[in-house]
């Protein structure tokens, strides 16, 4: 059954944290990222194993993406690209989303 999972971003002196370093879902799963530090983005490097994503409308709205099916998707790592911008600031970060096999 598809979950949804939450990722909170949050700048702690000068550096990205998240509620999980290193998310694991399943394809079909939802993840939704929310920061409440400034405005932030999300993308993924390479092949994103996402299948569609629902982009942000204001600033406290999270950032969600679908995983794609296991068809369409090989398990592993799939690295990402974080930026917080915090007044002049622009903070970067490269997480990482586990994708099991179904």
């Amino acid at each position: 059954m598809a979950q949804i999972r939450k990722i909170t971003i949050s700048l702690v002196s000068g550096e990205i944290k998240y509620s999980e370093a290193r998310q694991k879902a399943d394809p079909g799963d939802t993840i939704e990222w929310n920061c409440a530090d400034g405005n932030f983005a999300v993308q993924f490097q390479g092949l994103s194993p996402a299948k569609k994503r629902k982009d942000k409308k204001k600033k406290a709205d999270p950032l969600s993406m679908v995983i794609r099916n296991a068809n369409e998707l090989a398990p592993g790592a799939y690295k990402y690209m974080v930026a917080v911008a915090s007044g002049d600031d622009v903070f970067i970060d490269d997480p990482e989303i586990i994708i099991d096999a179904v």
